[in-house]
């Protein structure tokens, strides 16, 4: 995934993020589905979280994650912002996102 570039509403560092190979995901009815082929750890994302997921998923980086959710969920950007934030947040902790460094990625 591409390196967001600075976000000054953002308390996030600015970092590359990648869904590990071991990551599968897929689009379902009520929104995203992820699972762990490693761990076997399944996690179901409902809307907006799964919109985050599947823009950043697709390497459509931060910026552009945060207007597509201005645009869908009809919140303003600083409330985008946080949704962003708390789902990549999220998804690193529980390992479906990894920050990329010159050591991994």
């Amino acid at each position: 995934m591409s390196t967001p570039p600075p976000n000054p509403e953002s308390r996030l560092p600015d970092v590359a993020l990648a869904c590990p190979p071991r990551v599968a995901w897929a689009v379902t009815a009520t929104g995203v589905t992820l699972v762990d082929g490693r761990s076997g750890r399944v996690e179901r994302l409902r809307y907006p979280e799964a919109a985050v997921w599947d823009s950043l998923a697709r390497d459509r980086g931060y910026v552009a994650t945060v207007d597509l959710l201005v645009a869908v969920a009809r919140v303003d950007r600083a409330g985008a912002t946080v949704i962003v934030d708390g789902t990549v947040s999220r998804l690193t902790e529980l390992g479906f996102l990894v920050r990329v460094t010159d050591d991994n990625g």
